[in-house]
């Protein structure tokens, strides 16, 4: 069963990292996979956050770091040790059709870190503005991509981390729903003196 699972993963990987494989692509993917590419954009988005939100934002951007803290922790220390699979792209275990965009790192794959720090944001966020979950999940949706087309994780690995940031980023959203009643019932406490 687990060898069926493996193959299909492998088949998936080859659809995505060669099947979809367009030069313009190639350069979008690797800049959407890094984090520098994030950074700036990341920092101005927060800002304009916090000038617009206020303490909605700056509890919002907390519980948002915690998320990502948390995801990346399981993910880089609890799970990948624990698994320890080789990348597709790892000189060891390499996917011979392949196409590695990003060189050969070592490390250990499953579950994606980035795949999971990308959802716990996603997931928080759109807890915290659901009107706005979509604009949050095709960023998540992205990054999760572009692992894959750029040859550095598996689809399962993708769906690993995307699993385990979403657990991080539902239970920041479920605390930061839970200080936003708190919140609430204080003022409105406050208005009935």
């Amino acid at each position: 069963m687990l060898e069926r699972v493996l193959a299909l993963d492998r088949a998936l990987f080859l659809a995505v990292n060669r099947g979809l494989a367009r030069p313009f692509l190639d350069a979008f993917f690797v800049w959407i996979t890094t984090r520098e590419f994030w950074f700036l954009p990341g920092l101005l988005a927060a800002g304009l956050f916090v000038w617009r939100r206020g303490r909605r934002a700056v509890i919002a951007l907390l519980l948002g770091a915690a998320a990502v803290i948390v995801a990346d922790t399981v993910c880089s220390r609890a799970l990948k040790p624990l698994f320890d699979r080789r990348r597709p792209c790892d000189p060891s275990a390499l996917v011979e059709e392949g196409r590695f965009l990003m060189g050969h790192p070592t490390s250990a794959s499953f579950p994606s870190a980035h795949a999971a720090n990308a959802a716990a944001a996603a997931v928080l966020l759109g807890m915290l503005y659901p009107r706005r979950s979509l604009c949050f999940a095709a960023p998540a949706v992205l990054i999760a991509l572009s692992r894959v087309y750029v040859g550095v994780h598996y689809p399962l690995d993708v769906l690993g981390g995307g699993a385990v940031g979403a657990a991080a980023g539902a239970a920041a959203g479920a605390l930061g729903r839970r200080i936003a009643t708190g919140v609430s019932a204080a003022k409105s406490a406050e208005g009935a003196k």
